[in-house]
């Protein structure tokens, strides 16, 4: 997705002209967008008053983000141990789901294999 992304701007960039990607692209960057910000907003809505508590407004917006993009790549933005227990839910859900086709990401995927 990376190198059809990257091919399809730099002739864009080079001839001026569009050409279409295949469906798996937006297919792909949609569903992840969406997994992305729906894990976000569950994770600010939820850890508002517990572990994102002594951070200041846009650092949990930030927080929220952050934990749920790097949510198996091992880091933290807040102390798992301090999460509630419907965020560590919200946690091994999206571990679940995982990344899409053709990534390293497991779990089950978010666009179908076609």
């Amino acid at each position: 997705m990376i190198h059809e992304l990257s091919r399809h701007f730099g002739r864009f960039l080079l001839r001026r002209t569009r050409e279409r990607v295949s469906l798996h692209t937006p297919v792909a960057l949609r569903g992840t967008a969406l997994l992305l910000a729906g894990v976000s907003f569950v994770y600010f809505m939820l850890e508002w008053r517990a572990s994102f508590a002594p951070l200041a407004w846009f650092e949990r917006v930030i927080a929220a983000l952050s934990q749920a993009a790097c949510r198996t790549s091992g880091f933290n933005v807040v102390e798992v141990g301090k999460m509630l227990p419907a965020s560590l839910m919200i946690t091994c859900v999206a571990v679940f789901i995982g990344g899409s086709t053709g990534s390293g990401g497991g779990g089950v995927k978010s666009t179908p294999d076609a």
